[in-house]
């Protein structure tokens, strides 16, 4: 190195000076952060004691894994089943301790439920349970879309009934109406109205006078026909399924897929009960309990809608199923029975429409059993809106 160059960066270290460190800035920064750190430790252990005094929803996560986010999503479903006070969602176990399922449907914000000997309808969403509405039902049936955040049902009054659409994302009621659903003091009604289904912009309400249809963005209102609140099943994917004849459908042992209830048509299959996927591809069918439970185990049976054409899958081991829901347009879940006899154990299952098979999901979750007072409700729920009940007997 040549002299000229030595002395020129010697010149230039000398000259340099380290940055300016503001060292009361940092420790005043470090000691905010360990408080900080202090207070997440002692808020997280007083919640969750609080949650254990309160019965607040608790979000159990299997160990190893990722804590649940802020705000959790509950648009994917999975295979659901809820016993006591707790509501199973795939792997994860949400608590609503103290209060115990009666009756639950899922919405992208989280599961809406009535509880066993409470007022009113709950929603549980990964962080708390809260109260909905004060409708003093226990039994209410309860409907929601395939999809986001609405969910349905109907309010009795002295004098009327009340058809109900809530957004539990919004937090408010878009619906509140009596339409078809007047009656007076010596009024006894064979079937109880209903909501129907909610599809497509759309809510379908099943009256005393018979099925409407309700834009949901302008109120406007349409009468689809005027037999019994059951005579439309649902309407899924703009397809109505109905009992089959619509005009009395107790009688009926046939349900029909139809695009329009004001032509012919549509496809016309063997069963009581019917479970359209969400897009409407396939058809799920059920015929009547001997046993009178609803909804009934049964021989399911697998259609494609568009050609009536039957799908044979097995289950080997469950000779009758409960159709729970259907996770996806290929994919659904059932609760098979092993016996019917009582104690029995129930497992869970997930179907596939592709491989036309069953696989076991969660073995022996509940026994079949049901409550000896009446309502007669067995152990178990499933994400559909009702519980399960022995009618008879």
């Amino acid at each position: 190195m040549t002299d000229l160059l030595k002395d020129t960066l010697t010149e230039h270290a000398d000259r340099a000076q380290p940055p300016g460190l503001d060292l009361d800035a940092i420790i005043t920064t470090g000691d905010r952060r360990i408080r900080r750190r202090r207070v997440v430790v002692i808020t997280g252990t007083a919640m969750v004691t609080l949650a254990v005094l309160a019965g607040g929803l608790t979000l159990f996560k299997p160990s190893g894994r990722e804590p649940a986010p802020a705000t959790p999503s509950f648009a994917q479903r999975r295979a659901t089943y809820a016993t006591g006070s707790e509501i199973h969602y795939g792997k994860d176990v949400i608590s609503i301790a103290p209060k115990k399922i009666n009756a639950f449907v899922q919405t992208d914000t989280g599961f809406v439920f009535t509880a066993t000997g409470e007022e009113g309808l709950f929603l549980a969403d990964g962080k708390q349970v809260r109260k909905l509405a004060g409708y003093p039902g226990e039994l209410t049936p309860l409907t929601a879309a395939n999809h986001g955040n609405l969910v349905g049902w109907v309010e009795d009054f002295n004098d009327r009934s009340e058809s109900v659409i809530y957004d539990v994302a919004a937090g408010r009621e878009i619906v509140r109406t009596p339409l078809g659903n007047a009656r007076g003091p010596l009024f006894d009604p064979v079937e109880a109205p209903r909501i129907v289904a909610i599809d497509g912009g759309y809510a379908y309400f099943g009256t005393f006078k018979g099925v409407y249809r309700w834009e949901l963005a302008t109120g406007q209102q349409q009468k689809l026909t005027g037999a019994a609140p059951s005579a439309i099943s649902t309407v899924t994917s703009g397809r109505y399924l109905l009992q089959n004849p619509v005009s009395d459908p107790h009688d009926g042992t046939i349900v029909s897929v139809k695009d329009q209830l004001s032509t012919f048509g549509g496809v016309t299959l063997p069963g009581r009960y019917g479970y359209l996927s969400p897009s409407a591809k396939y058809l799920l069918t059920a015929t009547s309990d001997p046993h009178k439970i609803t909804p009934p185990p049964a021989v399911l049976r697998l259609f494609q809608t568009a050609t009536a054409k039957e799908l044979t899958f097995t289950h080997a081991g469950h000779p009758l199923l409960i159709f729970s829901q259907w996770v996806a347009d290929d994919t659904f879940t059932a609760v098979g029975l092993r016996t019917t006899a009582e104690n029995s154990p129930v497992d869970l299952l997930t179907c596939s429409t592709k491989s036309l098979t069953c696989e076991t999901t969660v073995r022996a979750f509940s026994p079949f059993t049901f409550t000896q007072s009446p309502p007669r409700v067995a152990q178990f729920a499933l994400p559909i809106g009702a519980p399960i009940r022995w009618l008879f007997g």
